[in-house]
């Protein structure tokens, strides 16, 4: 064969091959598959959820009314100690004697008085210009009596306040002072005692909050402030081990922060809690409500928002913005945005886009098809021959035998 004949059949044969191959048309991807779900109706618990702190009840800085020497301390610090306990004891001296002094001082009025009174009644038969002095002369002792026993009682008060007892029962801290320093009067520190129970956590309320309470409170839905449970938790604990009541609420809105300050009451017998923990409260906001719940990994969050995705009846994707409400274990409640009926993507949000074609699935139906699935896999597993070592069945032995 030359080479003219060679290069026709290779023409030939080009021709024939590209007029075999069909034309490449674009074929666009079927729909994504995406899990649905219905947005589920259920009574629930709305709550009032903020941050706190801890304060003790009562706290009092012990002072001394009367200056002097410290002279002891009765208490060890960090102690418990009880209303009326003796605490400190400043020198009793100087002021013992100004008792003796002041009772000394009344011994002496009140014998010028019984002088002045018997004075008195020799002169009653004689002239009234000397009757009228000696009215004066007893007026005169009377009032220095008087004198003299206010000043000793002054001087005993004096002497009581050389001792500083516990004003509640409480906490004491450690004594700022120690023995044999100086002590002025409504100036030295002493100590510092703290309430144990209960204990007040102070939190504040916006004033958007504070007037959405006075309404649901004028519709009937709300207890009275009295009656009103907080749960409180401290650290990082989610669970609100803690139970107290509303104790406080400030009376207005402070304009500089537009807040309300409010107050909550707790026991604290076992002295769990302590003064400046910040803490989570909760409180219940009305009475239990229908309300529509929806997974939480369904919800997303955008610029303008969160919003869901929904499948509408032509099976295309639709945004729809959503106002959210109480957040509950790994499910949200929606307070607008969706309706019951609604088909609420829940799984396959990356392959959904707003405007597009899905092919959606009932949560229910698709755990049971993976489940499904799941079966069939594992009963071919099981139906599969096992293998079989001919050398071992001839009777050969194994190395593990060996």
């Amino acid at each position: 064969m030359n080479y003219r004949s060679v290069l026709s059949v290779i023409a030939s044969t080009v021709v024939v091959a590209v007029g075999c191959e069909s034309s490449n048309e674009y074929v666009p991807p079927p729909p994504p598959k995406v899990t649905v779900a219905h947005p589920e109706q259920r009574q629930v618990q709305e709550y009032f959820r903020t941050v706190g702190q801890t304060r003790a009840a009562q706290t009092v800085e012990l002072r001394s009314r009367v200056s002097g020497y410290l002279d002891a301390i009765k208490f060890v610090d960090g102690q418990l100690v009880e209303k009326g306990q003796l605490l400190f004891v400043i020198d009793k001296e100087p002021y013992e004697a100004a008792v003796q002094s002041a009772e000394a001082a009344l011994a002496k009025a009140e014998a010028s008085l019984d002088l002045a009174k018997r004075q008195l009644a020799r002169t009653e038969p004689l002239v009234k210009r000397e009757l009228d002095e000696d009215i004066a002369d007893r007026d005169s002792a009377i009032a220095d009596v008087q004198a003299a026993e206010a000043a000793l009682r002054d001087a005993k008060l004096n002497l009581g306040y050389t001792e500083v007892t516990a004003p509640f029962a409480g906490r004491i801290g450690r004594h700022q002072v120690d023995l044999g320093n100086l002590v002025q009067p409504a100036t030295t520190l002493l100590a510092t005692i703290e309430s144990v129970t209960p204990m007040h956590a102070y939190y504040t309320v916006s004033e958007d909050d504070l007037l959405r309470f006075m309404k649901i409170k004028e519709a009937g839905d709300m207890q009275t402030a009295r009656e009103v449970e907080v749960d409180m938790s401290i650290g990082n604990e989610e669970d609100y081990a803690f139970h107290g009541r509303f104790d406080f609420g400030q009376f207005g809105v402070d304009p500089g922060t537009g807040t309300a300050e409010c107050r909550a009451a707790f026991e604290n017998e076992q002295e769990k809690l302590q003064p400046g923990l910040f803490v989570h409260l909760r409180i219940p906001v009305g009475e239990p409500r229908p309300r529509l719940v929806i997974p939480e990994n369904a919800i997303g969050t955008n610029q303008r928002g969160d919003y869901l995705l929904v499948v509408n009846d032509e099976n295309e994707v639709v945004f729809r913005p959503v106002e959210l409400g109480e957040s509950l274990e790994n499910e949200r409640v929606v307070l607008s945005g969706v309706e019951a009926g609604d088909k609420v993507i829940v799984e396959g949000l990356q392959r959904a886009r707003p405007g597009s074609k899905v092919v959606p699935e009932e949560k229910g139906a698709a755990e049971a098809t993976t489940q499904e699935d799941s079966s069939a896999g594992d009963d071919a597993k099981a139906a599969e021959p096992a293998d079989t070592d001919d050398e071992s069945d001839e009777g050969e032995p194994t190395p593990a035998a060996e």
